[in-house]
């Protein structure tokens, strides 16, 4: 399998994950990108059903085994199901069988047998040292700021994902004041780009003179959960060209505080124009980019579409807002089906952007000032949960008393002696998100409280739970990237 292809298909991408089931045999999922060179349909099928295609059965005889062949168009169930539910088999670590700087073989088998009692072929494997998740791309992980984040030099100061950002609209501003239309949007610019922590500069990642032939550079968009509005902001500063970060904010159009990140996209794609050049596209703030540097967006069908009117110079690209929002929300919609999240929750965030659409609407209509302010106390305002008083179960009273004592230490020298550090654990239901929430109100009055959670949903479940009490708002709730 290579780029080049043969005569029956050309494989572009592959990645392989080996995971062990129940019954002790080994199991491997293999997904790749190709190019067919024929019906991709002739290819699909699985061992034991009706339909048996021949290819699957060239497999089973060479391989021995059981196989399932499934065709998507940049999506399949198999896989969506697999990130839905976040199975274990996306871990490729061997984690807590590792000893720091005790690698070796004999140990990590010795420690897995001990721990799991896994099956043969999986001690035979890890003996090995065969690695248990091959591809053949490289990747980097990125953390797109916020648009509002990254209007001053300092905001783009921050992590390597803002630093990375702030490089590339330093170069696209020299681009246009040569002239040339910016050609690439931030995501499509990072792929082919690494940082240089010595230099604290950029450069082509294998150098320029040999990218293609360098392994593909996938970058992985961690973004913040999809119905909240700081979506919308990181998936504008990734996929829409731009040289400045405030581009992506409202400047005119009337907005909620709650939803900038939304009509700040729509009121830049309202300021597209068609250049007198086929395949330029002008914007009100001079700025000027190739329509190559926008998304590509493919239908249900596998046909690449089109955006915006008929290309008329001078022109609008966008006839009205609700073209724009159209346009925008496929983008979004594609880029979470590519993601693996099934249709059910697709679903779900398409009518979520639909109402946030008519409060834009809504919030456009606003003949004067009072009116205006109104929306803004009913949807910016926070309408906090009462505090409840809790009984607490013995452990807990405990946990919320040492990190009490804890916090309250005035004497230096007792509080340098002391362990600062409380790991609490126990199973689902026990309480324990109940007692940190009361840790944190207890200690906002006095005290700047941070809570950091994995994802940003859980950000969005801790928010919603914080209740009005005095110095509430010392508590600040972020993902850890965003830390």
């Amino acid at each position: 399998a290579n780029r080049w292809g043969h005569k029956y298909f050309i494989v572009y991408e592959w990645c392989m994950k080996t995971e062990y089931q129940g019954r002790g045999t080994p199991y491997w999922h293999i997904c790749a990108w190709v190019v067919c060179f024929g019906l991709l349909q002739y290819l699909q099928g699985r061992t034991g059903t009706a339909v048996v295609s021949a290819f699957v059965k060239f497999l089973s005889l060479v391989f021995c085994a059981e196989i399932d062949v499934q065709i998507g168009n940049g999506r399949l169930n198999y896989i969506s199901g697999y990130v839905a539910k976040d199975h274990d088999a996306v871990d490729v670590g061997l984690g807590e069988y590792v000893q720091k700087n005790a690698n070796s073989s004999w140990l990590t088998a010795y420690r897995l047998l001990s721990k799991s009692s896994p099956c043969l072929p999986e001690v035979a494997i890890r003996l090995a040292q065969l690695s248990e998740f091959e591809r053949s791309y490289s990747h980097v992980l990125l953390y797109p700021p916020q648009p509002a984040a990254m209007v001053n030099y300092d905001g783009r100061q921050g992590n390597f994902s803002s630093r990375m950002y702030g490089f590339y609209l330093q170069e696209k501003r020299e681009q246009l004041v040569a002239g040339v239309p910016v050609s690439d949007s931030f995501l499509v610019w990072h792929r082919g780009r690494e940082y240089d922590s010595c230099n604290h500069c950029v450069h082509f990642r294998g150098g320029r003179h040999n990218q293609r032939y360098e392994p593909t550079q996938v970058v992985a968009c961690r973004y913040w959960y999809e119905l909240t509005d700081g979506y919308w902001g990181q998936h504008s500063l990734t996929m829409l060209p731009h040289v400045y970060a405030s581009q992506l904010l409202p400047r005119t159009f009337k907005h909620l505080d709650s939803m900038k990140n939304f009509v700040g996209m729509i009121e830049y794609l309202m300021s597209w124009n068609w250049s007198g050049t086929v395949g330029i596209v002008e914007t009100s703030c001079d700025l000027k980019f190739h329509t190559q540097a926008l998304p590509m967006r493919v239908g249900d069908d596998g046909q690449i579409l089109t955006f915006g009117s008929e290309y008329t110079a001078g022109e609008p690209v966008f006839a009205n807002d609700r073209a724009a929002f159209e346009y925008l929300l496929s983008l979004a919609r594609r880029d979470l089906q590519f993601r693996g999240m099934r249709d059910e929750r697709v679903g779900c965030f398409e009518q979520k952007q639909h109402a946030n659409f008519l409060l834009y609407q809504r919030v456009a209509r606003c003949n004067n000032e009072p009116e205006y302010e109104c929306l803004r106390q009913e949807w910016d305002t926070l309408n906090r949960p009462k505090y409840q008083q809790r009984t607490w179960s013995p452990e807990q009273a405990d946990a919320i008393e040492r990190v009490k004592k804890g916090v309250s230490l005035e004497d230096e020298e007792e509080k340098q002696n002391s362990k600062r550090f409380l790991y609490i654990s126990g199973p689902p239901g026990s309480g324990k998100t109940a007692v940190l929430l009361e840790l944190a109100i207890w200690a906002c009055e006095s005290v700047q409280v941070l809570i950091v959670c994995p994802t940003g949903y859980l950000v969005h479940q801790y928010k919603s739970k914080l209740p009005d009490r005095p110095g509430i708002e010392n508590i600040r709730v972020d993902t850890i990237q965003g830390v």
